[in-house]
């Protein structure tokens, strides 16, 4: 059987990419708004008429408080988790063997200097906090040719893409990580090929949710120009199933397309995904169950100062039509009027 052509792949990821998107869309609006509520937006909503995001506007005079009791019972719960430093112990294969204890000591100390130089407990907080509001995140290993060295990505729920139902990364039949890469970043990768005619996008994000969420949240868009031009790059990795067993392909498209396409000789996905709670990866996350609760401590602490700054002030009665003089704040000041 012949293999697609690079049109028929990039048509082949483009539709893979949507069927993943449209199964989840409505699990994305509410990651909008867990995102924004644990940025202390609290009052935003997604309104089903207008079929977009919206905002509560308190009436001229009025004040809306938040209270981030929420985010920091997120906090609490992920120092929790990370409380009990990571410990490792390496086995050799072969323990007879008389360089072993040496072997053993060397990879200790390798692995001990890559959990600093990779930043792994840093990346550690992003991964468990953004579960906790996004219901899953993921980490991506992988060698970087360029740089001469590996590396390990926190990735968000946003960005990555897979079948909604399974509880485990492996169960997905496809898995499609998205990012913006700007035309001078793809050129320079040396396994690339077709970046001349990649097209550019200026996008923040591939999700339109999150694409508006950043928008929203730093105020910009992308209108840079020339090879800082940004483009919608969607990084497949499909399982392959022969005689043999099972591979992973890599597939890469970018601007309508094909960066890259190899059959790898692995059998896993380099990504492994994080969900705090049982289940399926797409349900609703663990901030969710305290946003109403929340909520209603935000209006509770609201009402109350929106009364204090209605009631709890000085007032004066006068006649109507007398002529009052100025009431300034000194003690024992003589009021004039005219009665």
């Amino acid at each position: 059987m012949a293999r697609p052509r690079n049109d028929e792949w990039v048509a082949k990821i483009d539709n893979m990419w949507q069927y993943f998107s449209d199964a989840r869309y409505r699990f994305e609006r509410q990651w909008y708004i867990n995102d924004a509520f644990w940025d202390g937006n609290h009052f935003v909503w997604w309104n089903k008429s207008r079929q977009m995001i919206d905002r509560v506007t308190p009436p001229t005079g009025n004040v809306l408080r938040v209270v981030p009791k929420t985010s920091k019972q997120m906090e609490a719960v992920c120092n929790m988790i990370l409380a009990n430093e990571v410990r490792w112990a390496v086995i050799p294969d072969n323990s007879e063997d008389k360089d072993a204890d040496k072997v053993v000591t060397r990879v200790n100390h390798w692995l001990q200097e890559k959990w600093q130089q990779l930043n792994i407990r840093a990346k550690l907080d992003e991964l468990i906090i953004n579960a906790l509001k996004l219901s899953t995140s993921y980490f991506k290993a992988g060698f970087d040719k360029s740089r001469d060295e590996m590396f390990v990505d926190m990735l968000d729920a946003f960005d990555v893409y897979h079948a909604g139902n399974i509880t485990d990364i492996e169960e997905s039949p496809a898995v499609i990580i998205t990012y913006m890469k700007s035309l001078m970043d793809l050129k320079a990768n040396p396994d690339y090929k077709n970046t001349e005619s990649v097209a550019p996008d200026n996008r923040l994000a591939v999700s339109d949710m999150k694409n508006s969420r950043m928008e929203d949240k730093y105020n910009e868009k992308n209108k840079l120009e020339g090879d800082l031009q940004t483009a919608t790059v969607k990084e497949a990795w499909i399982k392959e199933k022969d005689q043999k067993g099972v591979k992973i392909r890599l597939v890469v498209s970018a601007g309508g397309q094909i960066l890259y396409n190899e059959l790898l000789d692995i059998s896993q996905y380099p990504i492994v995904m994080y969900k705090p709670l049982p289940g399926a990866a797409y349900r609703p996350a663990w901030i969710e169950r305290y946003i109403s609760l929340n909520k209603s401590l935000d209006v509770l602490v609201s009402q109350i100062e929106n009364f204090i700054n209605t009631m709890v002030r000085g007032r004066w009665l006068k006649q109507k039509g007398s002529g009052m003089s100025r009431i300034v704040n000194q003690d024992g000041e003589i009021i004039e009027y005219d009665s």
